[in-house]
């Protein structure tokens, strides 16, 4: 038979029987009893603390037994064989030690008294709060982490969690919020954690930690260099805010404007979801190392001399007509169209004047390019520039 089966019995066993000259004999408890003051003045309860059971031996105090004839006690002692346990056996929570104490004084008198100790949990359930503050600071409620998984111990049982989470400050505001626990085990001890979470006021733009870096390509690459430049450049802007990003942006054009002289500048934003803004610039800078290519070259014209002037008008159309030249450039335009008479520069008007100067000289023949022509009355050489 067990320990704990003798405990579960030993409450139905008789104690006012005694051995008597090798007699049994029936005695009423009371003719026994009444030699002895008994007094147990320790605890009924015992908690079982964290290790979930706990023995009699070191928790309870001895009772107080004296003699009511005078006579001295020769024994008091806890009655292992009654009591069917031994007095350092372990207890678990909600069991209940019925104890049975032996007593007996020099006049021949002796009892067996009992109490009873009921044993209980009364450990609450233990956070582990290993890296885990009960109060923490961040400077936006977008940087707030997910809620903790906290890792709950208990001495007996089982538990039940409940989570609850007040209301968090909106985006961009200051303000506070709690994130509480309570754990309660089958015995009913409960623990509770309670994390205060403070939040800041974004009030600050995005900084930047990366910002977009100047460029530079050769005109006739323009095409391809500058776009992915472009690309590039968005992809590398890095910024940073508490309440994150709402969006990065830049008042870039597709494609680089016509002409290759003058650099672009190009405007990158950042913009927080608080709708603060920084921007910053970088510079695409190009060059255009080729001239322009001539298609056509100027053609030497003729015009025959009328009374009404119709080689005038010859003149100006070939004049303001660039001589019929046709002029195309990879990289810039427009393109500019510069004139010399003998070596001086000079506009259309003065053309036409260096033409009729030339009337003085009287007719002859005259080469003009490989072609001889005769009877040439005016003539005038005129030397063109193209500039990008």
């Amino acid at each position: 038979m067990t320990n704990r089966l003798r405990k579960l019995l030993r409450h139905n066993v008789c104690t006012v029987w005694f051995c008597l000259g090798g007699l049994l004999a029936s005695v009423p408890a009371a003719a026994q009893s009444s030699f002895f003051n008994f007094n147990y003045n320790g605890p009924d309860t015992l908690a079982v603390g964290p290790s979930c059971n706990l023995p009699l031996q070191g928790n309870i105090p001895n009772p107080i037994v004296t003699s009511t004839v005078g006579a001295n006690i020769i024994t008091s002692a806890f009655d292992q064989a009654s009591s069917g346990f031994a007095y350092n056996d372990p207890f678990s929570a909600n069991e209940v030690a019925h104890i049975y104490w032996f007593v007996e004084d020099d006049a021949g008198h002796s009892f067996t008294f009992e109490f009873f100790i009921h044993f209980v949990d009364a450990t609450p359930p233990v956070f582990d709060l290993t890296g885990i503050g009960d109060t923490l600071y961040f400077p936006s409620v977008v940087q707030v982490p997910d809620t903790p998984i906290i890792p709950i111990l208990d001495n007996c049982s089982s538990f039940t969690l409940d989570f609850v989470e007040s209301t968090r400050p909106d985006t961009c505001l200051a303000g506070s919020f709690t994130r509480t626990w309570t754990a309660t085990d089958l015995a009913g001890n409960v623990s509770i954690f309670t994390q205060t979470i403070i939040i800041a006021a974004d009030l600050a733009p995005p900084t930047i930690s990366f910002p977009p870096q100047n460029g530079a390509a050769a005109c006739e690459l323009l095409s391809t260099a500058y776009p992915a430049w472009l690309a590039a450049q968005m992809a590398a802007f890095t910024v940073q805010d508490p309440s994150g990003i709402k969006s990065k942006t830049n008042n870039g054009p597709a494609s680089f404007p016509p002409g290759c002289a003058v650099p672009l500048t190009v405007v990158f934003r950042a913009t927080d979801n608080c709708n603060l803004m920084i921007s910053t610039t970088a510079v695409f800078s190009t060059s255009d190392t080729e001239g322009p290519v001539v298609l056509q070259e100027p053609v030497d014209t003729i015009a025959y001399c009328s009374p009404g002037g119709n080689h005038l008008t010859k003149l100006n159309e070939w004049i303001h007509q660039h001589a019929y030249m046709q002029v195309i450039d990879s990289c810039s335009s427009p393109i500019t169209y510069t004139m010399q008479v003998n070596g001086s520069s000079a506009d259309s008007a003065a053309v036409v004047a260096a033409f009729n100067t030339s009337f003085v000289n009287p007719c002859g023949t005259q080469l003009i390019g490989s072609q001889v022509v005769a009877d040439v009355s005016a003539s005038v050489r005129v030397d063109f520039f193209v500039t990008d």
